[in-house]
């Protein structure tokens, strides 16, 4: 009896394993799913601003901002974007928090085509790419994460930004 009861025990247990394991994998995301129009309803970032003066470190800091005046539309079809209205980028940074910057965002700046790449969407524009991650996506609603980085040099000073940008859109 212990024998047979021996034989039988590893038979379940290897069942079980293999009922319990499903596709934990969620459908690839297609153009099809970004078709339409999406409205961006907010969007902030966190980053840092780095200063070099000579290849000499002069200083780095942290950075954060958020939109405001969020009127901006991404409208997908098959493999292009075309992106409609503005927001205002309001950074502040560590050493100036009471003194935020300004920057204007106009729309076209990621109008273009676009590629998807698993979780990643790569936005080729007049500018070059931008990609973006893929947080959540449902019916309604788009959540990704956009990394920036952008740098400037005067006279032997030159300043790097990089950014993560958190961008919600909605149907």
């Amino acid at each position: 009896m212990n024998y047979r009861l021996l034989r039988i025990i590893p038979l379940i247990i290897s069942i079980g394993f293999l009922l319990s394991c499903g596709n934990d994998d969620t459908d690839p995301i297609t153009s099809t799913d970004l078709e339409g129009s999406w409205n961006l309803q907010s969007v902030d970032y966190v980053g840092t601003q780095t200063i070099t003066q000579d290849g000499e470190l002069f200083s780095k800091e942290n950075i954060t901002g958020t939109g405001t005046d969020v009127d901006m539309i991404f409208n997908f079809i098959q493999d292009k974007v075309n992106v409609t209205g503005s927001y205002k980028m309001v950074i502040h940074n560590e050493s100036f928090p009471d003194m935020p910057m300004i920057v204007p965002v106009d729309g076209h700046v990621y109008s273009g085509t676009f590629e998807l790449e698993g979780t990643k969407i790569h936005f080729h524009n007049e500018n070059g790419t931008d990609t973006a991650e893929i947080i959540s996506q449902t019916a309604t609603e788009l959540v990704m994460k956009m990394q920036t980085s952008t740098s400037s040099s005067f006279y032997g000073i030159e300043s790097v930004t990089e950014i993560d940008g958190d961008f919600t859109l909605t149907r």
